[in-house]
C-alpha cells in the first residue's frame, strides 16, 4: 500500500505549525465541553482510579457512549468524564 510522505526538504515551518494544529487535542471538561449531540472521544475516571477510553455524546447534561475502547471500571463504580477531543474525519477514500 502507498504512502504519502513529505520530502523534508519541502517542509516549511508554517506547513509545520498547520500540521501540528490540525491534531486533535484533549480538551478538560473545565475547559470547555463539546456540543450537545457530537460525537467525541471521551476520557472518565472514577474516586478508586477506574478509567475508561469511549465515543460518544453529551446531550442536557448528562454523557452517553456508542462504543467503549477501553475499561479498567467495575459495574458498581461511579464515573466523572474528565476530558474529551474531537473525532477525526472520517477517510475520503
Amino acid at each position: 500500500m502507498p504512502h504519502d510522505f513529505i520530502d523534508r526538504d519541502d517542509i516549511t515551518y508554517d506547513k509545520l505549525e498547520e500540521l501540528i494544529a490540525s491534531i486533535p487535542k484533549w480538551i478538560s471538561v473545565k475547559d470547555g465541553l463539546p456540543e450537545d449531540c457530537k460525537e467525541v472521544i471521551f476520557f472518565s475516571v472514577n474516586d478508586v482510579g477506574s478509567k475508561e477510553l469511549m465515543i460518544g455524546h453529551r446531550e442536557k447534561g448528562y454523557w452517553t457512549h456508542c462504543c467503549m475502547f477501553y475499561s479498567t471500571r467495575r459495574l458498581t463504580d461511579l464515573v466523572a468524564v474528565t476530558h474529551w477531543m474531537p473525532l477525526p474525519e472520517y477517510p475520503h477514500d
